[in-house]
């Protein structure tokens, strides 16, 4: 990625508008017969919490051209070869080959083909209820580009998408939803692709294997025979959070999936797998980091899928 001086992408009058809908505006240069679109399994209500509806995929040329006005979807732009040429805003950026840029909801964005005269690119629009409350808490809202992504995770989880389209039932559904937060998490946090030292390393998966027990700094401590400003340094350094930070994402991440996975589990129970023993320190942790209680999520959830199982 080059950082490339404001302004330095000017703003190209001319384009064809493909939709104007709700205040949100799409132009584009022409069609590109190289690339292929993908349509995927989702709910068209808007109920889904996180799905990618569409995957883009191929070769764009020289007069590729795309400008985006007050989109309420995250626009996802993952580049294989060659470059693109971004401004979003003010701001202004070469994506090169293994970045990632992000077009954020509600931004004024153009892309154009870089200086190669050809990229090969994926391309996804990402949305959902739960979307805002990710990108606030995550971060990736104040972030324009992605970089050292660990890509050969990207690029499978990709393929897995692109295998649901093939398909159009609620297991897709709920499969492209589980996918889709995975690609939001990579992009949150692509340091996880760092390799720690082998003492971290199998700190790490023991924390993983006993999410549901009280993993306190004094058993994590006692487990790698590190002090706890050691602990503390080496987990800042490698993932960008403190271990006690890392177990709460961790154990959100598992009770998600539970919740999408185990619909005859009750909230209760749940918090008792991801290690809560009182459900409503859960509740308000789940809160935070989804921006919707377990109730609520689920509830959601049920009503995509069908389900009406008794919460506890």
């Amino acid at each position: 990625m080059k950082i490339l001086p404001e302004n330095s992408i000017p703003r190209r009058d001319g384009l064809r508008m493909l939709s104007h809908q709700d205040g949100r505006r799409v132009f584009h240069a022409s069609s590109q017969k190289g690339i292929r679109l993908i349509p995927l399994s989702t709910r068209t209500d808007g109920d889904q919490p996180l799905s990618i509806r569409v995957l883009f995929r191929g070769k764009v040329n020289a007069h590729y051209h795309y400008r985006q006005e007050k989109s309420p979807f995250l626009g996802v732009e993952y580049v294989r070869e060659g470059s693109i040429l971004v401004r979003q805003g003010r701001r202004c950026y070469q994506i090169e080959p293994g970045d990632v840029f992000l077009l954020q909801p509600g931004a004024d964005t153009e892309i154009m083909t870089g200086p190669e005269g050809e990229c090969v690119k994926d391309s996804f629009p990402v949305e959902g209820p739960l979307l805002m409350p990710f990108l606030q808490t995550s971060g990736l809202k104040r972030r324009d580009c992605v970089l050292g992504i660990e890509w050969r995770r990207l690029e499978s989880l990709l393929a897995e998408l692109e295998e649901l389209s093939l398909k159009n039932d609620l297991k897709s559904r709920i499969s492209n939803s589980l996918l889709t937060y995975e690609i939001l998490e990579l992009l949150a946090y692509p340091d996880r692709s760092v390799e720690p030292d082998s003492r971290l390393a199998t700190l790490v998966n023991f924390m993983r294997d006993s999410l549901d027990q009280p993993l306190s700094m004094k058993v994590l401590m006692k487990q790698s025979g590190l002090s706890e400003i050691v602990l503390n340094k080496a987990f800042r350094s490698v993932y960008g959070k403190t271990p006690h930070q890392l177990l709460i994402e961790w154990r959100m991440e598992r009770a998600g999936k539970l919740i999408f996975s185990s619909p005859e589990l009750s909230v209760k129970e749940i918090s008792q797998r991801v290690g809560y023993p009182n459900p409503m320190n859960f509740s308000t942790a789940f809160r935070r980091f989804y921006g919707a209680s377990p109730r609520e999520y689920r509830r959601r959830m049920e009503k995509m899928n069908g389900f009406h199982g008794m919460l506890a």
